[in-house]
């Protein structure tokens, strides 16, 4: 235990939020490239917006410090689909600040997550009744690889994944990922099997022929692969495909 008074202490150089905001493009991409992803870096550098810093975000549009108004393509793929700065979740967002009203705990059941859970429920189609709130895709990808094992037993664990798809970068996920980009040389969950999408015939093939086969994980798009879109009636084969087999679909 360090004994030294308060006045003793040397506290570390941090940045403040004032400090963040005052940083010049090329000091930012300088630590971003240090401390965050000399990749990621890279790939801004290809793009052109190594050098860019967003102030502020409206709607389906970024304002850059140079007062470029820049239209979002991105933002809806990760927690964004309505908008930046939406009107109506600032001023929940404020409601909660002013009233010091609790976020979400391990410890208790949150009435807002149940809330949230009980809608998405009554508006999902058919008997899907049940919620899991996850962060990022890859966390709900791997909580359904887990779902499907449980529900298929040991005896039919390998899962079926598309060509060319894209599932998140954990290691579940990653597994039934095909890409050699993503992953280089991980160690990934065996027992995976690869199908062309967008392919019916060759998916009813693999999974008649292989009855270890206990899920199929497919993109209703794929968007790692550029945007391709499935066949007219692609989905709804591999629907029927999967209940005349008794192999679990995961659509993505």
């Amino acid at each position: 235990m360090d004994t030294r008074s308060g006045s003793d202490l040397v506290r570390p150089p941090l940045l403040s939020v004032d400090d963040a905001a005052a940083m010049d493009p090329p000091t930012v991409a300088e630590l971003f490239g240090r401390r965050i992803s000399p990749g990621q870096l890279r790939m801004m550098e290809l793009l052109g917006t190594d050098r860019m810093l967003i102030d502020r975000a409206e709607g389906v549009h970024y304002l850059d410090r140079a007062g470029r108004r820049l239209l979002d393509f991105f933002g809806g793929f990760g927690a964004l689909a309505l908008g930046h700065n939406h009107p109506r979740l600032l001023s929940v967002r404020r409601r909660f600040a002013e009233e010091h009203r609790h976020e979400i705990g391990l410890a208790f059941p949150s009435q807002y997550a149940t809330a949230l859970a009980r809608n998405l429920a009554v508006l999902a189609p058919g008997d899907l009744d049940m919620v899991l709130l996850c962060c990022t895709g890859s966390e709900a990808v791997e909580a359904a690889l887990k779902l499907a094992e449980r529900a298929q037993g040991p005896r039919r664990r390998q899962v079926a994944y598309a060509e060319n798809s894209f599932h998140g970068k954990t290691r579940g996920a990653l597994s039934v990922t095909d890409s050699v980009l993503y992953r280089a040389d991980f160690r990934l969950v065996a027992g995976d099997v690869r199908v062309p999408f967008g392919d019916a015939a060759a998916l009813d093939e693999v999974l008649r022929r292989d009855r270890r086969i206990g899920a199929v994980i497919l993109e209703t798009v794929q968007g790692g692969a550029g945007i391709v879109v499935p066949p007219h009636g692609y989905l709804r084969a591999v629907r029927e495909i999967c209940d005349a087999h008794g192999v679990l679909w995961i659509a993505d």
